[in-house]
This record gives C-alpha cells, sequence and structure tokens, in this order.
C-alpha cells in the first residue's frame, strides 16, 4: 500500500475550510485567528442511505418519477419506490427530498487528470466518473485508490499512453513506426489494466490499421483523434469507438488551404453525417474547449470569475500567460452546427470538456458543455443523457451506472430544481453521492473552500472572497500556521516509519532540481545511504551507482516518464520529491512504498527535516 507523506497536507485544509465554513454561516461576525476551534472528527458512514420523498430522473427515458424513496446501500442502489409504500431501513440516514431532484451523477467523457485538486471539482460539482484521456501507471493507481475508498474522487476509466507516429505531437507519447511494433504496444497496454487505447495524430495508416486489429483481439476500444494519414472516412470504417473534439470533421469538410472551420464545403455534411450514424462512433465533442481559446478581453474577464479561486495558481499562471485567440465566434457556431448535424441524423454524443485546458474549470466546465449543447440544438434530456445513460454504454459499462435502477452504483446528485426543464439546474446541488458516500452541500462547499484557502496562501494574495465575506491574508495565515503545528506533531510518529522504511532498504531515490538536489543528496549520504538522483540538466552527479539524468524542464511529460522509470530501476524504498511542481508530482507519487514531498518550495523548515531525518537514521545505525 502506498503512504505519501507531505510536509502540506491537503487533509488539512479540509480541516481548515470546515472551521472557516463553520463560523462564518454559523455566526455572523468576522472570524478571529486568535482561538481557531478544531473540527468534530467525521462521523461514521452510514450504511444505509434514504432519499425520502424525491423526483427521482432515472435517464432511462425522458420521465420523472414523482414522490419516490431510494434506497442506497454501501455503493448501491437497493429499492426505488413510492414515498408512501417504500420501507426505510431502520437507522438509515434519511435525507429529505421534497421538492428535489435526484438525477444519476454527470460523466466526463474527456479530461486529463493531471492534479489532485481536479479531484475535488469533480466530486463537489457532481461529476462522480471520468474517462481519462492520456492515462500512465499513475491512474491505474489512482482508480484503485478512489474505488477502494482510500481518495475522494470520481470513478475512472483511462487509456493508456498516447499511442503517436515519429515526431509524436507531444514529448512522452508512446511512438510507433512498425505494425509490429504497434501491436505489441497494444498488448503491453491490455497487460497493464488500461480500459482503452488513445491513438494520435502522426500515426501512418499502416500502424493505424495494426493498433485496431490488435485492439480488436484483446477486447480493448480505440479511442482518440483522426490521425491526418488516415483520414476521417478510414476511421468511420475501421471501426473506431470514438472521436474527440470534430477534428476529423473540420479536415473533411474545409476548404482546401483554409484554416480549419472557417471555409467548409456544406455539401459533404449530409453524406458525412449519415456515414457516422451507420458506423455507430461516438463523438465527444468538447465544444467548451474552443469555447475556451479566448481573446485578450476575454480572459481578462474570465480570470475575474469567481470559481477561478479553486484553480491552483501555477496553474493560473500558465493559463494567464498563454496563446490569446482572435475572432473565434465562427468557428465556435460552425462546430455547434456540426455538433446538432450528427445528433439530427442520429450519431451518438458525449458530454466532455477537455479539462484542464486554459480556463477549463475541472467540473464547472462540464456544466457549460451541457448548456452548450443545449445550445447547439439538443433538448435538456438528450443533453443530460449524453453525460449519463450514454457515457455510461460508451463505457460498455450501463449495468453498472448511468441510470436511477436498483443495483446500479450509488452515483446521484439531489438538485434543487428538474434539470430536463433547464440544464442550469445540474449545477444547483443539494448534495452529491459518489459509490454511496454522501457529501451534502456544506460539506462540498467546505471542500472548495479548503481549496480557495490554500490557493490563496500560496499565491500569495491579499485573500480570499468566501462565501460574500472577505478574509484578508492576515486572517487566513495565524490559521494556517495553527494547523501546520499540529501536522507538525503527527509528522513526529511519520518520521520513525520513513526511517524504518529508508533502513530497510538503505537506499532513496531524490527527484529535484539544481543546487537544492545537490545539497539535500550529500545530506543524506552522510549516514552511508545509497542517494539515487534525478533532475535537471544543472544538477550534479552526486555519489557512488548514482542515477543523474539530464531532462527538460519540469512539468513537460518527458521528465515524467523519464524520472519515474529512474526511480523504478533504482529500487530504492523510499522517494523524496523537492521543488517540484504539481503535474510532476501527481505523476510520480505512486512508484515507491513510501513517497515524501518536501514542499514546492525547498525551504528553512524541509531543510531541517532532512537535517533531523539524518540524525534519526544515524542514531537507529548506531543501534543496531
Amino acid at each position: 500500500m502506498c503512504k505519501i507523506y507531505s510536509l502540506w497536507k491537503v487533509v488539512f485544509f479540509s480541516l481548515l475550510s470546515f472551521v472557516v465554513v463553520q463560523l462564518a454561516l454559523a455566526q455572523d461576525i468576522p472570524v478571529s485567528p486568535e482561538e481557531p476551534q478544531a473540527p468534530s472528527e467525521e462521523p461514521q458512514r452510514p450504511a444505509v442511505v434514504a432519499f425520502v420523498n424525491v423526483n427521482v430522473v432515472p435517464m432511462d427515458r425522458e420521465r420523472i418519477l414523482p414522490e419516490q424513496t431510494v434506497i442506497v446501500r454501501a455503493d448501491r442502489i437497493s429499492e426505488i419506490g413510492p414515498v408512501d409504500t417504500t420501507d426505510i431501513p431502520e437507522g438509515a440516514l434519511r435525507i429529505d427530498g421534497r421538492d428535489k431532484y435526484l438525477m444519476p451523477g454527470l460523466v466526463d467523457m474527456h479530461v486529463h487528470q493531471n492534479y489532485e485538486y481536479q479531484l475535488t471539482l469533480f466530486i463537489a460539482n457532481g461529476v462522480t466518473t471520468i474517462r481519462n484521456m492520456w492515462g500512465m501507471e499513475y491512474h491505474l493507481r489512482l482508480r484503485e485508490q478512489i474505488k477502494k475508498g482510500k481518495l475522494i474522487g470520481p470513478t475512472i476509466y483511462t487509456t493508456g499512453p498516447l499511442i503517436d507516429g515519429n515526431p509524436p505531437v507531444w514529448p512522452g507519447s508512446t511512438v510507433v513506426e512498425t505494425s509490429e511494433r504497434a501491436t505489441q504496444v497494444v498488448a503491453e497496454h491490455k497487460k497493464a489494466g488500461y480500459d482503452f487505447i488513445k491513438v494520435y495524430d502522426r500515426l501512418s495508416l499502416e500502424c493505424y490499421d495494426a493498433i485496431i486489429e490488435a485492439a480488436a483481439k484483446h477486447g480493448m476500444p480505440v479511442v482518440g483523434h483522426v490521425p491526418t494519414a488516415v483520414g476521417l472516412e478510414h476511421v468511420l470504417a475501421a471501426g473506431q469507438h470514438s472521436m474527440e473534439h470534430l477534428f476529423g470533421y473540420s479536415d473533411f469538410l474545409q476548404i482546401e488551404d483554409s484554416p480549419p472551420w472557417q471555409q467548409i464545403d456544406e455539401t459533404k455534411i449530409p453524406h458525412i453525417v449519415q456515414t457516422t450514424r451507420e458506423a455507430g462512433i461516438w463523438n465527444c465533442v468538447t465544444l467548451v474547449v474552443l469555447q475556451k481559446r479566448l481573446s485578450s478581453e476575454e480572459a481578462e474577464q474570465e480570470r475575474k470569475l469567481a470559481y477561478m479561486k479553486y484553480v491552483p495558481p501555477t496553474q493560473k499562471l500558465e493559463w494567464f500567460e498563454g496563446r490569446r485567440f482572435e475572432d473565434q465566434n465562427h468557428s465556435r457556431k460552425m462546430r455547434k452546427r456540426m455538433t446538432k448535424a450528427l445528433h439530427d441524423a442520429g450519431a451518438r454524443i458525449l458530454l466532455g470538456s477537455d479539462t484542464p485546458n486554459p480556463y477549463v474549470v475541472p467540473g464547472i466546465a462540464l456544466h457549460q458543455e451541457l448548456r452548450n449543447l443545449v445550445d447547439a440544438g439538443l433538448r435538456p434530456y438528450e443533453a443530460i443523457k449524453a453525460g449519463t445513460r450514454d457515457a455510461a454504454e460508451c463505457l460498455g459499462e450501463q449495468d453498472e451506472f448511468g441510470t436511477i435502477s436498483a443495483g446500479l452504483r450509488a452515483d446521484l446528485i439531489l438538485i434543487e430544481d428538474n434539470p430536463l426543464e433547464d440544464v442550469g439546474n445540474a449545477a444547483r446541488l443539494n448534495g452529491v453521492m459518489a459509490r454511496g458516500r454522501w457529501f451534502p452541500q456544506p460539506e462540498l462547499q467546505a471542500m472548495l473552500d479548503a481549496l480557495a484557502i490554500k490557493h490563496a496562501t500560496e499565491e500569495n494574495s491579499d485573500g480570499v472572497m468566501l462565501h460574500g465575506r472577505w478574509y484578508p491574508r492576515s486572517v487566513l495565515e495565524p490559521m494556517v500556521d495553527w494547523y501546520k503545528e499540529r501536522m507538525d506533531a503527527q509528522n513526529e510518529s511519520q518520521k520513525e516509519e520513513l526511517v524504518e522504511a529508508v533502513l530497510s532498504s538503505d537506499r532513496i531515490f531524490l527527484a529535484g532540481n539544481g543546487p537544492v538536489a545537490r545539497s539535500v543528496a550529500m545530506k543524506l549520504m552522510q549516514p552511508g545511504l545509497q542517494v539515487y538522483v534525478a533532475g535537471d540538466a544543472t544538477t550534479p552527479a552526486i555519489g557512488k551507482g548514482d542515477l543523474l539524468m539530464a531532462t527538460s524542464r519540469f512539468g513537460e511529460s518527458t521528465t515524467t516518464f523519464n524520472i519515474a522509470s529512474a526511480a523504478k530501476s533504482s529500487g530504492a524504498g523510499v522517494v523524496l520529491l523537492t521543488q517540484l511542481p504539481p503535474f510532476f508530482e501527481s505523476r510520480i507519487r505512486d512508484i515507491s512504498d513510501l513517497v515524501f514531498v518536501l514542499g514546492p518550495d525547498f525551504d528553512e523548515a524541509a531543510g531541517l527535516f532532512v537535517d533531523e531525518l539524518v540524525t534519526l537514521i544515524t542514531e537507529k545505525r548506531r543501534k543496531n
């Protein structure tokens, strides 16, 4: 079992947010930092939950079942029936559903799960399942941790790494240049446990066909882009399971040498949408990702939106300084028109966001995409169906979730009004149930507030706005300091366990950057430990047998793959991470039994911790 220790633990920010929310909501006075009160421990999870007198939106067809009681046992819906005739088990947690609506949790069918904050935003916005579209071993472990209840997050289905030609569009993709290698890669992805094969832009026709054939043999659906050398019509004929972003259609329809979606041959539309319907292929249109290709003026307005406080400062900076797009209105209209044409022809549409592309905020963007589908011409029921029942069918899991029916997984959202009248109501959450675990709205808000406080302190902002009240940094910092003290006490016992793990393997793998990695490694070598190092090109080689890797900028996928591979080959029982951004940290933290994060900035506290670790190891060795 992987144990993750960090000098900044998300759980403590969750506790912190609980204090802020309770004081702010229960008392009509500013929060006092003088004597913050510890929250009570989480109550034991009830074995049975009953939604009483609720209007059920089952999504098996376009209908409402009024005044129902829905019984959930563990992670399954066990019974649905009229409130007057359905018995509620003794001891069940009763949730009042009067005048509210219960619908299946939403599915985002195109995400890139790169950051931990995404998990919180998904659940807090009623997204209970995601399809991750660039997978690696980290995602397989994350999938199991969520499934076993060790982490809060949506159920994950994932592709393997991108499969592309040479040179690949993105560093870190799996490159195939022969049909033999393509066949081998599919077998490797199947053995690893991935759910799908993802194909990308620069595959050759030969390799693409080999992937399709091998995937069919292994029972793995092929999803992804339309490779340029393959073309849309061949992809439709080959039996690819889903296509993303409508990219293949823009290439097929556009008049030669014109920009995508700017000038198209509309006479081709009836034929290609009919061919798509006959092929049975799914289209995850992700209208919102193009909608968020913003001009400078649009970006300036977007960054002021209240929900941006839930995005980490490092990612916001990347978005704010990113590319700007002018005059996207025509492209946006044409993509919506193509979505409607496909839908009207009976082709299958999926709900997806492509988060976390710039300004495509996890969870929130999926509700924006629901509105986009309605604006494109789908009825609210049809738009919601694309992210519930149809999403489950695309995943081959229609007997597992996607509708509200006895025996299915209890992924549910309780909302304030009828979503079949207005898809905006799907965002008016009263609570979320993920795999049978109930999160009432105050708890969801506390999770969001935790992110806001954490990010406000990380980016040295003046404060944060919560529930219409401004909390200046002077109020937040003492509360954060108080929780750090609590955390330091807990770390003492963790240090002992970390020391034992180090002594059992005599090896530490250190992933860091430049002089910091050198400083830490030199300290750790004092007790005679083998220290394996991976860092950037400025990190000097240290000690005998080190694995020094000259890698590109941190945050690029090549770095992640290289360092993860090096850590595995080192055989180290412990991995220490220093000065690494969240993307890197989340990708590498499951590769060892113990991962300890020495903070995004290697400050004095982290340095003292290493000194203490060295002292403890030295003392243990002397005693032994």
